[in-house]
């Protein structure tokens, strides 16, 4: 636990396999953030996974609630 250099590899490599992956980008930019020096990218990720969730599943909340 805690290692988030590894995650932030195995993340990377996670997209480039699918770049479409709203989790790999919310979860890389956890790991980011975990690190305290990548804040700015791991806000970019961030900002990339809600716009792929939101393509992806658009309406999808609207039946959950």
């Amino acid at each position: 636990m805690g290692n988030h250099n590894y995650a932030i590899n195995d993340f990377k490599k996670a997209i480039e396999i699918d770049p479409t992956s709203s989790l790999a980008y919310f979860y890389i930019g956890t790991s980011k953030l975990k690190t305290r020096s990548l804040v700015r990218e791991a806000i970019e990720d961030f900002t990339k996974s809600e716009s792929l969730d939101q393509s992806e599943n658009a309406g999808i909340d609207d039946g959950l609630g």
